[in-house]
């Protein structure tokens, strides 16, 4: 799952949405979502070595990693399955944004 935008960045989801996506045994080809969160990142040896997606991208590759939400286009096993790291990470971004405001 690889975009590239009108300015040519790259982006790709977040390794979790894909794992959530693969895991399904229907195909899904398209979806809408919303976007919770992009991060930008030069991938280096320690990206390539952790995500198996990013294998093929060269070093220091400026990309974007999207994380979208996936409840409802995933089925509900699938979705329960990970609710821990989904939680994990929107707690992230609450305490980010609390941080931010302060």
């Amino acid at each position: 799952f690889f975009y590239q935008d009108v300015l040519g960045r790259h982006i790709y989801l977040l390794p979790l949405n894909l794992n959530m996506l693969l895991e399904c045994t229907s195909k899904i080809s398209s979806f809408t979502s919303k976007a919770l969160q992009i991060e930008e990142e030069d991938v280096g040896l320690s990206e390539r070595k952790q995500h198996k997606s990013y294998q093929h991208i060269p070093f220091g590759t400026e990309i974007q990693i999207v994380e979208v939400d996936l409840k409802g286009i995933v089925p509900q096993n699938i979705y329960s399955k990970n609710i821990t790291a989904i939680n994990r990470r929107e707690n992230a971004r609450k305490q980010k944004i609390e941080e931010l405001q302060k």
